[in-house]
């Protein structure tokens, strides 16, 4: 990844996905991990059509209950992926502080270009 790691972090939850006009569909169980998004990531995200959206935050919070199992790490990098059909979800896993930070969301055919 570039530069992009040197921007502020966000949070997000439920109530600021809806306040970007999504209805996120979140779970009634608290994520034992956190989750933080880059402001690219949320761009990123702004940017898919609502549907997709909805199922990127809705298996986000599913992967948080216990990362290790949904998240794959990317060769030669620190980043890891989670798959959501067509799409890809670039994260950093801080295992020391239990946070997801979210950096990129796109399509698997352009969401590893670097600079984009």
């Amino acid at each position: 990844m570039s530069d992009h790691r040197s921007k502020p972090m966000v949070s997000i939850r439920s109530e600021t996905l809806r306040s970007h006009r999504l209805k996120a569909v979140g779970s009634s169980r608290m994520s034992p991990w956190a989750i933080r998004w880059t402001h690219r990531a949320l761009k990123d995200l702004e940017g898919l059509d609502p549907p997709i959206a909805r199922r990127v935050v809705r298996r986000l919070e599913q992967a948080a209950e216990e990362p290790a199992r949904s998240f794959s790490r990317l060769v030669g990098s620190d980043d890891s992926k989670l798959r959501i059909g067509d799409f890809r979800l670039l994260a950093i896993l801080s295992h020391e502080t239990r946070t997801i930070l979210v950096e990129r969301v796109g399509h698997r055919s352009s969401v590893y270009e670097r600079g984009r």
